[in-house]
């Protein structure tokens, strides 16, 4: 917490001075401030839900619908995605997709895989808009959520990474160490669930 936290403080004195001296704010600095904000609320609710999956405290059991959980991860990441020039869409089925389990859990892994989708994606502009979609669909009867993106296709070596459930390399990386990806699994084995991750059309699921 403490590097994105000194990061968006960094921004955060940089759009001060400036309002000092009467200037508008730095385009870079309100970025920056938006993405390390964004980052920290993202890094909080992971931590969270790793201490619920990782202690005592018993996991909800309830009918939920998971077209509405879906939706609402959607609309929540959708302003965050389109700063970065890609739009997020959600399709869901016409009756209502239910699954028994901790709603709150359920929603953290799917805006996990969301916000991965997103942020691994390659680099998107207004001219070249990228594109993610979040579909809710029912195999043989069974809900399943798809998350998938138009980004490049993933390498052999990191689609056999993340199917052992490791991270992919990454060197640039210095924060995360794929605590979504871990929550994502942690919360499927919970539900009796199972996470896949297709290379060929850059998708990962989430099904029972």
């Amino acid at each position: 917490i403490a590097l994105p936290l000194t990061v968006l403080q960094g921004h955060l004195a940089g759009v001060a001075e400036r309002a000092k001296s009467g200037a508008p704010p730095d385009e870079g600095d309100v970025s920056g401030a938006l993405a390390a904000s964004h980052y920290l609320g993202q890094l909080s609710a992971n931590l969270a839900a790793a201490a619920r999956l990782e202690g005592s405290a018993p996991i909800e059991r309830r009918d939920v619908d998971l077209g509405a959980v879906a939706a609402r991860v959607t609309e929540r990441l959708g302003p965050i995605a389109r700063h970065r020039h890609v739009e997020v869409a959600c399709s869901v089925p016409d009756a209502p997709a239910i699954v028994t389990g901790d709603e709150l859990l359920l929603e953290r892994a799917i805006a996990n895989l969301v916000h991965n989708a997103v942020r691994h994606r390659p680099a998107a502009t207004p001219a070249a808009p990228g594109h993610v979609a979040v579909l809710v669909e029912r195999v043989g009867g069974v809900p399943r959520v798809r998350v998938v993106s138009d980004g490049e296709r993933v390498s052999d070596e990191v689609l056999e990474r993340l199917r052992r459930g490791e991270s992919p390399p990454d060197p640039g990386r210095t924060r995360g160490r794929g605590i979504g990806l871990r929550i994502v699994r942690q919360v499927a084995d919970a539900h009796a669930m199972t996470v896949a991750f297709d290379a060929h059309t850059a998708r990962q699921a989430l099904a029972q």
